[in-house]
């Protein structure tokens, strides 16, 4: 089976930190979404009645919400990391705040391709052996998705938000 990670992560903090670092951008999600939907009001030119203006806020909420997923992998003392961000609307910027607050560094892992060129030889079977035990890719009965082999916190701005 071909294993394409090519935004896997990595990182050394604790659950603890983690969950603390997760709670913070999560806040920081609903204030970049609170933004986004008085722009997407003020560009949209509504009408100043209230009944228009709650439909139209309705559907920003509704249409444009946030979903940013980290799913965890534990490997001896450390914790694999893929994202997930839909429908987002700065990806590059809350990608960027994720990066950063989880101390994640790049460790993608592929064999369809030639190897990432920037890690030794030494490196990139680590991170074969890394991702095939955070993805049991060598357990038969197990389907290799992220879903059954990790955690996941999510961080969402589709409950209310006060506006």
């Amino acid at each position: 089976m071909s294993v394409k990670i090519y935004d896997g992560y990595k990182t050394n903090l604790s659950l603890k930190a983690i969950r603390t670092h997760c709670l913070s951008l999560n806040q920081e999600v609903r204030e970049l979404k609170k933004v986004q939907i008085k722009r997407h009001v003020h560009d949209s030119k509504i009408e100043k009645d209230w009944e228009g203006y709650k439909k139209d806020i309705d559907f920003v909420v509704n249409d444009l919400g946030v979903n940013i997923d980290i799913t965890l992998f534990p490997v001896n003392d450390y914790f694999l990391v893929i994202i997930y961000i839909g429908k987002i609307f700065e990806t590059s910027k809350i990608l960027l705040k994720i990066k950063e607050k989880l101390n994640l560094v790049f460790y993608g892992y592929w064999n369809n391709v030639d190897e990432d060129e920037t890690c030794s030889k030494e490196e990139w079977e680590q991170r074969k052996e890394d991702w095939t035990e955070a993805l049991g890719l060598d357990d038969d009965n197990n389907s290799g998705r992220a879903c059954n082999n990790g955690f996941t916190i999510s961080l969402s701005t589709n409950s209310a938000i006060d506006y």
